[in-house]
């Protein structure tokens, strides 16, 4: 009697531990899921282009997705665990090697939840769940272990993960059994199975806020600075003392005839584009600049470059970065000899 007792105690104890289990996990996924978001983004037309995941990481709004999830929208807006959507107003950090962004999003206090991060790798076989919306489908909920940290060249450490994930899970947190964001969902590899991949929390912890938060079309549209200088993603360089717009020709010898129908034929970010003039080019010159005395947003490798005054109908005006002076020559010359194109502000 007193072993079959202790062997029907021993079995209600395993069966009420995988019980507590069970429910330990459910009861994570309450807390988890109100902190997660689904990002839907927009061109600068407001029409879609895609959709990731993303989650809250406190109370003020600051929320944690994917570089590639925002990466060329205009605008977004997160979707919240009760259905409510919400306009992200400022990106506040990013690295766009390590795949991560931080944005605050304009809501309520009271609209969301947020989870803790923690700065200590998890270790091979630990258990995690992922929450995010894998294909559209809002707060999908996977499990499995940790496979293993990976040390990628030149990058750092990743997470290597069985819990499966899917187009839409990009930005999705990666949460131990005690609640914290271990790391961010960041992408899978499709021709082999549960191969799927996280960026550690600590290099989340590590990201570093920018001086000036931006607005998400401002992040998008500027994508290199120096100086006074902006280039935004047509490639056209932004003088913000002068108000000019330039943009840099092909980076080979050219005729003063060459650049002059080179410019005539630009139609980049909607054209009305003219050659400069020696006063404009002068204004470019800064001693010292980059590898040629001017801003290194303007690449080129020729030292010259070509003005669209004349001198007379054989000769024409270029300007010499090498020591910042003007002089002309033939038409014909080419040597070293390089276009830009300019207009006003838009």
């Amino acid at each position: 009697r007193k072993i079959k007792f202790s062997f029907i105690g021993l079995l209600f104890i395993i069966l009420a531990s995988n019980s507590f289990a069970e429910v330990d996990l459910t009861n994570l996924v309450k807390k988890i899921q109100p902190a997660v978001v689904t990002v839907m983004t927009f061109d600068k037309n407001k029409k879609p282009l895609g959709q990731g995941s993303g989650f809250f990481i406190d109370a003020n709004g600051l929320l944690v997705t994917n570089y590639h999830v925002l990466k060329g929208a205009y605008h977004a807006v997160v979707k919240t665990y009760d259905g409510k959507k919400y306009p992200v107003k400022y990106v506040v950090s990013k690295n766009k090697y390590m795949d991560l962004i931080k944005v605050l999003v304009d809501l309520p206090k009271s609209s969301f939840r947020w989870i803790n991060l923690t700065s200590n790798l998890p270790s091979i076989a630990e258990r995690v769940v992922v929450v995010g919306s894998p294909m559209g489908l809002e707060l999908t909920v996977s499990e499995g272990i940790v496979s293993a940290v990976r040390q990628i060249p030149d990058v750092g450490k990743i997470l290597q993960i069985s819990a499966p994930i899917s187009s839409g899970s990009s930005g999705s947190p990666v949460v131990n059994m005690r609640g914290q964001v271990v790391g961010v969902v960041s992408f899978y590899l499709a021709k082999g199975q549960s191969l799927n991949f996280a960026v550690p929390s600590q290099y989340l912890i590590n990201l570093k806020p920018a001086k000036t938060p931006e607005t998400l079309s401002e992040w998008t549209y500027v994508v290199d600075r120096d100086g006074r200088f902006e280039k935004d993603n047509s490639g056209v360089v932004h003088d913000t003392k002068t108000g000019l717009e330039w943009y840099a020709g092909p980076d080979k010898d050219m005729s003063w005839n060459q650049a002059r129908s080179w410019v005539a034929s630009l139609s980049v970010a909607g054209g009305g584009w003219r050659m400069p003039t020696r006063k404009e080019l002068g204004a470019l010159y800064q001693k010292g600049a980059g590898t040629k005395n001017k801003t290194p947003l303007l690449k080129t490798t020729g030292w010259w470059v070509w003005s669209g005054e004349t001198k007379s109908s054989s000769s024409a005006w270029g300007f010499f970065f090498g020591s910042g002076y003007e002089n002309w020559y033939g038409r014909y010359a080419s040597t070293s000899y390089r276009s830009f194109a300019v207009r006003s502000r838009r």
